[in-house]
């Protein structure tokens, strides 16, 4: 409850109450001494901030402070580098485990069975040719 006529109070130096309200704090300020003491204090604290000559930096204050929060810039270079880093890493992973899958289906190590090139006859080359050369495009 005392915190609801304090509520009521702040409210009543910038807002209009409605009559009950003003009767209700009314009440509780006749009440209480400590309610008026609070009430004399705000009341003191809000006469001297408004009395106070506002107070301004000095020229050159907002330069100063950006002068001295240091800039981050990064050069395009590291950029791409940050950038493709992480694609390069995967890559490479999917490249090895292809490579490594390769040679242990095949047996054998060589160029053919690590790029999974097929067995391809010279006969069989030219007729892939002579086939290609037929189609209609």
């Amino acid at each position: 409850m005392k915190s609801d006529i304090k509520k009521l109070m702040l409210r009543s130096f910038d807002d209009d109450l409605s009559e009950e309200e003003k009767a209700k704090l009314q009440k509780s300020l006749a009440e209480s001494e400590e309610l008026q003491q609070e009430k004399k204090a705000f009341l003191d604290i809000r006469r001297a901030v408004s009395e106070s000559v506002p107070r301004s930096f000095n020229k050159g204050f907002s330069g100063r402070v950006m002068d001295e929060i240091p800039v981050k810039e990064i050069s395009f270079d590291k950029y791409i580098y940050k950038l493709f880093k992480p694609l390069a890493v995967a890559a490479s992973v999917i490249i090895f485990t292809f490579i490594g899958y390769n040679l242990s289906t095949k047996g054998e190590i060589n160029i053919k069975n690590i790029l999974a090139i097929p067995e391809i006859s010279v006969e069989e080359t030219a007729t892939l040719i002579y086939l290609t050369d037929q189609m209609e495009y």
